[in-house]
């Protein structure tokens, strides 16, 4: 991190919303944003993992920091049904950081999420302050292209 106060180094409190494709992809993901965030200066963080509709999320390990989400979580009004969703929710962020998820059921519930910037990566939705493409799917490099993005704009 440089002291030129950029996006990155004045988030503190950062949400981040990934796609769950496989167990490797799902480690992939969550050891790229451990790396990140341990030379951040991101004090609290909470990780949004959709899941597919038909993964079953009991067999997927716990973690304190780690909501795992799936279009089933909405009931037939596309209300939220999750009590801790409707926490995260309710919270403002500094940043809100989507990484490739295309669910539309999901981006109508977390688009209203409030943060100063919202970063989308991979993404075609609208909602995003910042949009950018990498031409990479890997996790690794998808957390590495947004966290230089984030570190050239002030």
């Amino acid at each position: 991190m440089s002291d030129k106060s950029t996006i990155w180094s004045e988030i503190k409190k950062l949400v981040v919303v990934f796609p769950y494709r496989s167990e490797e992809n799902y480690k992939e993901y969550r050891s790229a944003l451990d790396k990140l965030l341990n030379k951040s200066n991101v004090k609290e963080v909470k990780l949004i993992v959709v899941i597919p509709e038909t993964l079953n999320r009991d067999t997927l390990r716990p973690h304190v920091l780690i909501h795992f989400l799936s279009p089933k979580d909405m009931n037939f009004l596309g209300k939220i049904k999750d009590k801790y969703l409707k926490t995260i929710l309710s919270e403002k962020y500094e940043a809100l950081l989507w990484l490739e998820v295309e669910d539309k059921k999901i981006a109508k519930i977390l688009s209203p999420l409030r943060a100063k910037w919202k970063i989308g990566v991979n993404t075609s939705f609208d909602f995003f302050s910042i949009q950018v493409n990498s031409n990479s799917n890997n996790p690794s490099e998808i957390v590495n292209f947004a966290q230089n993005i984030l570190e050239k704009i002030s």
